[in-house]
């Protein structure tokens, strides 16, 4: 029984289509998805023959087109299983479902001393395309100790002010302690939201088993090369494909700068660990997964994030992300990570660096010709 009736709406802007590289074929009564690099094949019930005559063209097609072809299933349950081809692979998406009935979210931002950023994010939010009445705006004031408060205090949120320095995990959850929403929405102060952030995140929760959901946390800044590696390698950015905690990721994650939650699930896990400044997303996310539900990215619902672009600051702040580390492993001891080398490369590397060291040049030559044949081959098959 789906939790919220998340229902979706008929004539919305969903669709579906084969990626290039996949193709299907009907064999013994079942149907094969064939993915030509990586080589995948998926053996389909022929209940869904239908659903892909349709999308054997290679144009999008219409979500209520493939729903009109599925008369033994639910829209939501169509919905899921097309999304898991989409992660594993063999369909592209584009658009996002429009349900019937919207839930109530609670957006929460915890804040201090950052008057002008918390400004820009309140501002966001003022533009966000979803339905009137269906949202509050949470903003706890760490203790702030310059006008952070007052700028607060010019848009229509619930504020709540700390008198003491409590960090952000404490005032996420005391906000959500006193949230009304069915989803907590949680952002960053330095983060502005897209007028689409919560409509492309929510229909998410449509899967009932799905407890955390989070979307793209993009760059704000442009001009600096800090800014562009941010873009595409930040430890917040998590790439431009779906992934769900279900596919066997123990160590999958969202971070908080834009993180939804059932509230029910937060209550369960009673929020976030206070005593943990860094890495407190990744163990709620963790905890989730033991809880028994699942952790999803959708590359949707950005957010736009003021990262540090100075090299003082990021690489500090990169410090700081590394000293959570020991703390997730002792709070999570069944989470062990391994470093893994696949023995063809560790061959090749092997063997270069003995030519190398050798004084053998010309066979390392030969051997980083080979590598760039090898990387060039890679990339004209993907």
């Amino acid at each position: 029984m789906n939790p919220y009736n998340y229902a979706i709406e008929a004539g919305d802007s969903l669709a579906y289509r084969l990626r290039d590289t996949v193709r299907y074929q009907v064999k013994g009564g079942s149907l094969h998805l064939i993915l030509d690099y990586p080589l995948k094949v998926l053996v389909l019930s022929p209940v869904w023959m239908p659903a892909f005559r349709l999308l054997d063209g290679r144009s999008f097609t219409g979500f209520d087109e493939i729903v009109s072809q599925m008369d033994t299933l639910i829209p939501e349950k169509i919905e899921a299983f097309l999304n898991s081809l989409v992660r594993k692979g063999f369909l592209e998406v584009k658009g996002f479902p429009r349900l019937r009935e919207y839930p109530f979210v609670s957006i929460i931002i915890p804040v201090r001393n950052r008057p002008e950023e918390i400004t820009a994010c309140l501002e966001s939010l003022r533009s966000l395309d979803y339905p009137e009445g269906k949202t509050e705006i949470m903003v706890v004031d760490d203790a702030s100790e310059d006008g952070t408060a007052d700028a607060v205090s010019a848009f229509p949120v619930r504020l709540i002010t700390l008198k003491e320095h409590r960090q952000a995990s404490f005032c996420r959850n005391l906000a959500a302690g006193k949230a009304r929403g069915e989803i907590l929405a949680f952002i960053d102060s330095d983060c502005v939201a897209d007028p689409l952030w919560l409509k492309e995140l929510v229909p998410a929760f449509g899967n009932p088993s799905n407890g955390v959901v989070g979307g793209v946390v993009d760059a704000w800044f442009h001009d600096r090369g800090l800014d562009r590696y941010e873009k595409v390698k930040s430890s917040l950015h998590m790439g431009p494909w779906p992934k769900n905690s279900c596919e066997g990721d123990q160590f999958f994650y969202v971070p908080s700068c834009n993180l939804l939650t059932r509230k029910t699930v937060f209550e369960k896990l009673e929020g976030f660990k206070e005593d943990m400044h860094l890495g407190e997303d990744v163990d709620l996310c963790w905890r989730t997964q033991d809880l028994g539900y699942h952790v999803e990215y959708r590359p949707a619902g950005r957010v736009f994030h003021r990262h540090r672009n100075e090299i003082r600051k990021f690489c500090r702040r990169r410090f700081d992300y590394g000293t959570s580390e020991p703390l997730l492993q002792k709070s999570h001891r069944g989470r062990k990570k391994c470093l893994i080398f696949p023995p063809s490369p560790v061959l090749f590397w092997g063997v270069f660096l003995v030519f190398l060291l050798s004084g053998r040049l010309l066979f390392a030559a030969v051997c980083g010709i080979v590598l760039l044949v090898n990387s060039l081959i890679t990339w004209r098959r993907i």
